[in-house]
């Protein structure tokens, strides 16, 4: 799975992302290594994009299942 930052990505429609919230900037850090590790394990050709700000991680699925699953063990 290819993790790819937001200002990578040529134009292309986005649905809403997935607001993950941290509290600090180390928060961030740990929940953005988290997110990494995951998406190196999977071997396919899946594609999630992210953007951070302000405390807040957003990320885009090209595959539903796997906002699910970031949902499911509580990212």
């Amino acid at each position: 799975m290819k993790l790819v930052h937001y200002h990578d990505v040529v134009r292309i429609r986005l649905r809403s992302p997935m607001i993950i919230s941290c509290r600090s900037g180390m928060d961030m850090s740990s929940k953005m290594h988290k997110i990494r590790e995951y998406c190196k394990k999977l071997d396919n050709d899946s594609t999630v994009i992210w953007e951070s700000a302000h405390h807040q991680i957003l990320l885009w699925f090209d595959d539903k299942k796997y906002e699910s699953y970031f949902r499911m063990i509580g990212m």
